[in-house]
């Protein structure tokens, strides 16, 4: 309990997140580890935003795989994972886990993209049942924000969305054709993947 309590109430033996707990990871060695490393964030970031300006364009000629929306007045964007909408109906109905299996075997590290369900997680109720939130907040607000818990843009995220990790933006400019170059060729071929 005491390894769920410290990495976000996930339980260690595979139950999910089903009780409160914290994103108190790090160790003391790992966290003055990071600290030095912030010294290079910023340099990083800009190396980022280049790579990820330059796949955007990149992106801009195939249809089926393209960025989600940056926001107007958005001067930034986290990395930790950079999230894309596929659509399958520009690769012969290719599901999303058979698109990503193509993408991991031309050697881009792909994801499934950030959970986007965390509205359905047990933890939700772990946490409006706890005492100090039935003190808080009435029975009434609780059960209201339960019924409130319906998020079906999420879910379709859920359903379309892909993610290109952080570190895969560290990497040269050819790094960004490669990404693209294994989309085109997967598109070209998708109808044998099926």
């Amino acid at each position: 309990r005491v390894g769920g309590y410290v990495n976000n109430g996930r339980d260690p033996r595979g139950k999910g997140r089903v009780f409160p707990g914290g994103n108190l990871r790090p160790t003391s060695f790992q966290s003055a580890n990071m600290l030095s490393q912030l010294q290079r964030h910023y340099e990083q970031n800009e190396h980022r935003d280049k790579n990820v300006a330059y796949l955007e364009q990149l992106l801009s000629g195939i249809k089926g795989v393209k960025p989600t929306k940056k926001y107007d007045g958005q001067t930034r964007r986290a990395y930790y994972a950079y999230q894309m909408i596929y659509e399958k109906e520009h690769f012969s109905g290719l599901p999303k886990d058979k698109f990503m299996e193509a993408l991991r075997a031309e050697g881009i590290p792909v994801g499934g993209g950030i959970d986007s369900n965390l509205h359905k997680d047990p933890f939700i109720d772990a946490y409006l049942n706890l005492d100090s939130f039935k003190r808080i907040y009435s029975k009434e607000r609780l059960d209201k924000y339960r019924s409130g818990l319906h998020c079906p843009v999420n879910e379709r995220l859920s359903e379309i969305g892909i993610s290109l990790y952080h570190a895969v933006f560290l990497g040269p400019k050819k790094d960004m054709e490669d990404i693209v170059e294994a989309i085109v060729k997967i598109q070209k071929n998708a109808s044998k993947l099926l």
